[in-house]
């Protein structure tokens, strides 16, 4: 887990995949947090595949995987991302995607100054 001031980046795990294939409203249920609608911008199959890949190829480095944005209140899900993979040379790639009503208000900003 990596915390900001205003977020708590949650390591996305098999069960969070497996729920999300169920449905957005299961993985909220499961997180007990409001999932936004329009998130997530990637078509459900193709995250659900990316996101359970980082975890079930290589369980001990799942801190370099995908993770989970959660405002610290735990209220909602803002958005997702994590790193392609490990650092390489001092050099890591990162992504994300932050959900259409949380935008433009530093989230993934501060979910990268987390990841670094």
């Amino acid at each position: 887990m990596i915390e900001t001031p205003p977020l708590t980046l949650l390591p996305f795990e098999v069960g969070h995949a497996r729920a999300l294939q169920r449905g957005t409203s299961t993985l909220g249920s499961m997180l007990r947090v409001a999932v936004p609608e329009g998130w997530s911008q990637f078509p459900e199959a193709y995250a659900v595949d990316q996101f359970r890949g980082s975890v079930d190829e290589d369980p001990p480095s799942t801190f370099w995987g995908s993770y989970l944005f959660l405002l610290k209140d735990r209220s909602a899900l803002v958005g997702s991302g994590g790193y392609k993979g490990e650092p390489s040379d001092g050099i890591v790639e990162v992504g994300y995607e932050i959900a259409p009503g949380y935008q433009n208000r530093g989230f993934a900003t501060e979910a990268t100054r987390g990841m670094i």
